[in-house]
C-alpha cells in the first residue's frame, strides 16, 4: 500500500465535498425529466441556449450541464491529491505556489526566443538543451519574475514543480506551460535539483505513453518534460499510487453516485 490510511481519508473527504459542491450549484429547479424549460431571454455568463432549450427536456440538459461543470472543476481535485499524497510521504508540496526570483534581461529574451522557435518549428531538442541554452547566459539580474505553479514537491533535496493539466490542450497552453517552465529554471539556475514537468492525471488514448498523439507530443519534451497517468502519480507516491488513488474515486463514485441521480432527474 503507498497511499497511508490517513492520506486516503484526506483525499476521499477532499472528493466527497468537491461532488457535494457541485450538487448544490446544480439544485433541481422542480422540473421533470421531461418538461422543456421555459425560453430566457438574456444570461450574465453568456449561456443562452434557446435551440437546446426548446428541443431537449430536463433530463437531458441537466445531467449535461452537470457534466461539463465537473470536467471543469475535477482538476482541483488531482492538484489537492497530489498535494496530500507528497505530504503523506513526509514531503514539502503546496498547490498554487509562488515562485519568486529575479533574471537578467538576456535570459528572458532568449526565453522568448526559445518558444517563438518551438512554436514556429516544434520541439527539435530536449527540455534540458533548452534550460541549458538559458541558464548559461549571463547579464545582470535585473527582471523581477513571479510564476504560479499547480503544484509544487520539496523531495530528497530536489524541488519539483508540476503543471496538472487537461491531457487535451491546445498547442497555445503547451507553448505557455514551456515558457513558464524555462522560467523557473532561470529563477533557480539549477537545472539537476529542480525538475519542471507538465503532468497530465491519465492518459485518455491508452496506458502506454506511444499511445499519446496530441499538443504536448508536438510542442513539449514528451519523454522528459511530459508524465503521463500512472508516471506522475507513482513518482510522487511510489509504484501503484495510480491505481490506489483511481479506487479511492471510485468508492466515493460508489456512494455519491445514487445522490447524483436523484438530484439530476426526477421522472
Amino acid at each position: 500500500m503507498q497511499i497511508n490510511r490517513s492520506t486516503k481519508a484526506q483525499i476521499k473527504g477532499f472528493i466527497e465535498g468537491f461532488v457535494e459542491a457541485l450538487l448544490r450549484d446544480h439544485s433541481p429547479r422542480g422540473r421533470k425529466a421531461y418538461d422543456l424549460r421555459p425560453l430566457a431571454d438574456s444570461s450574465a455568463k453568456g449561456e443562452l441556449k434557446p435551440f437546446h432549450q426548446a428541443l431537449l427536456p430536463e433530463g437531458i440538459l441537466a445531467p449535461s450541464e452537470f457534466e461539463r461543470s465537473f470536467s471543469s472543476r475535477l482538476g482541483s481535485t488531482f492538484e489537492e491529491a497530489a498535494k496530500l499524497i507528497a505530504l503523506g510521504r513526509g514531503y514539502e508540496a503546496e498547490r498554487n505556489y509562488r515562485v519568486e526570483g529575479d533574471i537578467s534581461q538576456a535570459q528572458f529574451d532568449e526565453i522568448g526566443n526559445i518558444v517563438n522557435e518551438v512554436r514556429e518549428d516544434g520541439f527539435l531538442k530536449t527540455f534540458d538543451d533548452y534550460v541549458k541554452r538559458v541558464v548559461r547566459v549571463k547579464g545582470p539580474k535585473t527582471r523581477p519574475l513571479t510564476v504560479l505553479s499547480d503544484v509544487f514537491v520539496g523531495a530528497k533535496r530536489k524541488k519539483f514543480f508540476f503543471e496538472i493539466k487537461s491531457p487535451k490542450p491546445n498547442k497555445g497552453q503547451c507553448l505557455e506551460v514551456l515558457e513558464r517552465f524555462l522560467r523557473i529554471q532561470a529563477v533557480y539556475g539549477s537545472p539537476s535539483s529542480v525538475k519542471t514537468y507538465y503532468a497530465m492525471p491519465y492518459n485518455p488514448y491508452g496506458s502506454r505513453k506511444e499511445q499519446y498523439s496530441h499538443w504536448p507530443a508536438k510542442s513539449l519534451d514528451l519523454e522528459n518534460q511530459v508524465l503521463l497517468g500512472a508516471e506522475f502519480w507513482d513518482l510522487i507516491g511510489g509504484r501503484g499510487t495510480y491505481a490506489e488513488l483511481l479506487n479511492i474515486y471510485r468508492k466515493v463514485g460508489k456512494e455519491k453516485g445514487p445522490d447524483i441521480i436523484r438530484s439530476l432527474v426526477r421522472t
